[in-house]
């Protein structure tokens, strides 16, 4: 009894005259009562049997245990009221004013009963009484979340994790395109900003003409194959699949790009997630067809005929701006690649149009030369010379006359602090490099493709 850490209170104390067995309980010491409203350690620590220092329970004879001074009811009760016969362990026991101590009495009540007063046995009882795991959910609730799991709406799957999603949507304009393959759908992920771009429609094709560029354009999320994909969307509505492949990439205040007019209407009216379906939609499925098998991997079969977008509206109206007439069947991987390389070279002289036209602007207040009427490759060479006069060659004086290369270099000391030499030298560099690269092309594309007489 000695190594017990838990304390027997005996109904008839021992004799004072008779030396103690070892048997013998020994009075329990004064215990201090928790704080109101609280449990108490000991009695979680009855509970739940973790503490190493836990108290533990002894049934012998008529003990009792004081539960008032485990739980820690208050106001507390008379000790009669609290004390309570284990040795019986009857269903009748007296009730009990707190659960915890009701709990308590039921797990002892299921013990078995106490073996004889041996110290053998003593020691055995004195052993914690099992408890069942922690964690373990209770077969009603795990029933329910199995079910939850395999019958939940597809709204409520929607938005699973939709607070990160949702803030991406608002910040970047995120917008979901659906795109139909041969054999599934698949779900990807673009920046809807640049479909809004008023000059979208000129250059949203050149993203996808090669996979290098793609990559930082558009995402694939998931990619589904259908056994019999007519029946995932049609006229009755969409397929449990289909659905729930949208309703798990859909974040709140998303738009969901689509290739047909007609699933449009039927995403809007099964799920009510608004759908986009336009001129520049179309040219964004025209990309994803053109690099299908870089984009899907798992995608193993081929477009149609009939299912094939033949021509996008951008190249040919690229093409027809450098004066070359495009049909559909002329259309090949080739000449996409050329025309995104000549929209790159537009997409330079754009960018460097404005600061260059701002630097432009102190040619007539600090030279009296009027700019207005230059091309791009006219003034940027004039603002090299006027940085660097000791480094001008004769083919970039010849574009000039020799009165405007002497203001050049006689008023070059002006313009220290009004314009930015290293700008200006990038932008004239990157100008002509994209110049020589266009004329090659248009030189290309001369051989392959017939003159456009216009409408």
């Amino acid at each position: 009894m000695g190594g017990a850490r838990g304390w027997l209170r005996d109904a008839s104390p021992a004799s004072s005259s008779s030396p103690p067995s070892p048997l013998t309980a020994r009075p329990l010491p004064p215990r201090r009562r928790p704080a109101p409203g609280k449990n108490s350690d000991a009695l979680r620590d009855v509970l739940d049997g973790e503490r190493e220092g836990a108290p533990e329970v002894a049934v012998q004879g008529s003990a009792a245990i004081d539960l008032c001074s485990l739980c820690g009811c208050q106001p507390p009760l008379p000790l009669g009221a609290h004390l309570l016969p284990m040795a019986a362990s009857s269903p009748s026991a007296p009730p009990l004013a707190c659960s915890p101590s009701r709990r308590l009495l039921s797990r002892l009540a299921a013990a078995p009963p106490a073996p004889s007063p041996s110290r053998a046995a003593t020691r055995s009882c004195l052993t914690p009484l099992p408890l069942p795991p922690r964690h373990a959910l209770p077969p009603s609730r795990a029933r329910r979340a199995a079910a939850g799991r395999r019958g939940c709406t597809l709204q409520m799957r929607g938005r699973r994790n939709q607070g990160e999603g949702a803030r991406d949507v608002q910040r970047y304009g995120i917008i979901s395109v659906l795109f139909e393959t041969p054999s599934g759908f698949a779900i990807f992920i673009m920046p809807g900003g640049d479909l809004k771009r008023p000059d979208a429609m000129k250059d949203i094709w050149s993203y996808f003409g090669f996979p290098d560029m793609v990559e930082k354009f558009v995402s694939m999320c998931e990619f589904r194959e259908f056994k019999h994909k007519p029946s995932a969307i049609n006229d009755t509505g969409l397929s449990f699949e289909l659905a729930e492949l949208i309703m798990r990439w859909f974040r709140p205040g998303q738009k969901v790009a689509v290739g047909k007019p007609e699933y449009k209407g039927i995403i809007e009216r099964t799920l009510g997630i608004p759908c986009l379906f336009d001129e520049i939609v179309m040219e964004v499925m025209w990309g994803l067809q053109n690099l299908m098998h870089f984009l899907v991997p798992q995608e193993k079969l081929n477009f149609r005929n009939e299912d094939r977008i033949l021509m996008s509206q951008g190249p040919k109206m690229l093409l027809n701006r450098y004066g070359f007439d495009v049909k559909p069947e002329m259309v090949n991987a080739r000449i996409i690649r050329m025309a995104c390389i000549l929209v790159n070279c537009e997409f330079i002289y754009e960018k460097h149009s404005k600061p260059l036209r701002m630097a432009g602007a102190n040619l007539k207040d600090l030279s009296g030369i009027n700019s207005e009427d230059w091309d791009l490759m006219k003034l940027a060479t004039a603002l090299k010379i006027i940085c660097y006069p000791a480094e001008r060659t004769i083919s970039e004086a010849v574009i000039f006359t020799q009165d405007e290369v002497k203001k050049f270099v006689r008023d070059a000391h002006k313009y220290v602090g009004k314009i930015s030499k290293e700008i200006c030298l990038s932008a004239y560099y990157e100008i002509v490099r994209a110049r020589k690269k266009s004329a090659s092309i248009h030189k290309i594309l001369e051989n392959m493709l017939p003159a456009y007489e216009g409408e």
